[in-house]
């Protein structure tokens, strides 16, 4: 795994509630081929979403409120199914 992942997984260590966090992770993961970690961070970012007002931002998002965070969350879920 490259410094960028490695730093990830710190940040999803260090402020696990976050969503983005579990997002970033997953994407970093998919660019590493490590789809079971990847579907891993989604399913976890899903589960954290569920609690969030569709409006509400997401910290550290710039702006991304959570529905659209859950739509990213979902494609990638819906993508990896496909790839199977």
């Amino acid at each position: 795994a490259g410094p960028a992942l490695e730093s990830l997984r710190r940040a999803v260590f260090l402020d696990p509630a976050n969503p983005l966090g579990h997002f970033a992770l997953a994407r970093a993961s998919l660019l590493s081929d490590e789809k079971e970690r990847a579907r891993t961070a989604l399913l976890q970012a899903r589960r954290l979403l569920a609690h969030i007002d569709d409006e509400r931002e997401i910290p550290g998002g710039h702006r991304v409120v959570a529905s659209e965070l859950r739509q990213a969350v979902e494609a990638q879920l819906a993508a990896l199914r496909a790839a199977r």
